[in-house]
């Protein structure tokens, strides 16, 4: 049966500064199961009565549950590793547009440099052939031309774009092929996060 969420909120009076919405399922040892559903903290404050909110369930709890990505700050706390990752779902990302995308997406604003791909796409004949990535002030932009020193297809360009992989690791599988420059201009045009979801559905 479905299970009742209850929301808990963190901070003073009037003043926000995160949320917690947590289930409890009962266990036939009478101990529970505390499920996450959603939880959100704006300050380093809020993150820090989160996890002690948490854990002090510990006394009638056998495990606390939670979607989350490796990435997740609420994982730093704790001063012992105290988490096991269950399962991992990868997500799909299809880059349909190249100019929208590399347009759209955000870049490190320190950053200034230029990345030629030969694109392969046998379903958008729109962005297969040779591209320029130049970036600038954390915008970046996509045209035509160059000398194709990077070459991939669209999925492993996903890959790069999202920062799941990038364009090093995926030459030493053969699934990129680019000069030792252009490989270290991608990895770094493209750098950031790992991407992750915390959302289950």
């Amino acid at each position: 049966r479905a299970l009742t969420a209850y929301g808990y909120v963190i901070g003073p009076p009037g003043s926000a500064e995160g949320y917690v919405f947590l289930a409890r399922k009962t266990k036939p040892t009478f101990h529970t199961d505390v499920q996450v559903t959603d939880m959100v903290a704006a300050t380093p404050r809020a993150w820090r009565r989160l996890l002690t909110f948490l854990a002090d369930h510990a006394p009638i709890s056998e495990e606390l549950i939670w979607f989350s990505g490796a990435e997740d700050p609420l994982l730093l706390l704790p001063r012992e590793q105290f988490f096991v990752a269950h399962s991992g779902t990868a997500w799909m990302i299809r880059i349909v547009d190249v100019e929208q995308a590399v347009a759209n997406r955000g870049f490190a604003p320190g950053l200034s440099t230029s990345l030629e791909i030969d694109l392969a796409d046998e379903l958008f004949s729109e962005n297969a052939g040779r591209w320029i990535v130049e970036v600038s002030g954390g915008e970046g932009r996509a045209r035509r031309g160059g000398g194709g020193k990077l070459r991939c297809d669209v999925r492993a360009l996903a890959s790069i774009y999202s920062g799941y992989r990038n364009a090093s690791a995926l030459a030493g599988l053969g699934i990129v092929q680019g000069t030792p420059d252009a490989l270290a201009a991608a990895d770094a045009v493209f750098a950031g996060p790992a991407p992750s979801m915390p959302d289950q559905f």
